[in-house]
């Protein structure tokens, strides 16, 4: 027979398996926004990364608080609720921040990332004129 403390009490292994699970997650996240940013809105400056990601990481944002979260214990230890409450749970505004940072830090990457892309085929055409010629 099962203690209450035992069903509630956190064990190592869902958290390793929770935390693959959200590496897995913000590698699509970050694969279906560089796919959505140069497939079908062909962003090319900064500030259109920037706010193609905004959009992104708020979808996203809503999709984990709304969705994921609530799955095991209305989303304790997470978020406050009436199941988690104390010095450990993370007010709303630190998600929302880490949100938007991750979306921020996201888009300088993917610009950093595509300019590089952009750079190399020049220089290796110029490359293989100079080699013609």
């Amino acid at each position: 027979m099962d203690t209450p403390n035992a069903r509630n009490a956190y064990h190592w292994w869902p958290i390793v398996i929770g935390a693959l699970f959200l590496i897995a997650y913000w590698g699509v996240q970050g694969l279906a926004f560089a796919g959505i940013a140069d497939r079908v809105y062909r962003v090319r400056t900064m500030l259109g990364s920037i706010g193609l990601d905004a959009v992104s990481s708020f979808v996203s944002f809503m999709l984990f608080w709304y969705m994921v979260l609530p799955i095991a214990r209305d989303g304790a230890p997470f978020r406050e609720t009436a199941v988690a409450t104390g010095s450990f749970v993370a007010p709303n505004w630190v998600w929302i921040l880490g949100f938007t940072l991750s979306g921020f830090a996201a888009a300088v990457c993917y610009r950093a990332f595509r300019s590089r892309e952009l750079v190399q085929p020049e220089t290796v055409s110029r490359a293989e004129h100079q080699e013609a010629a």
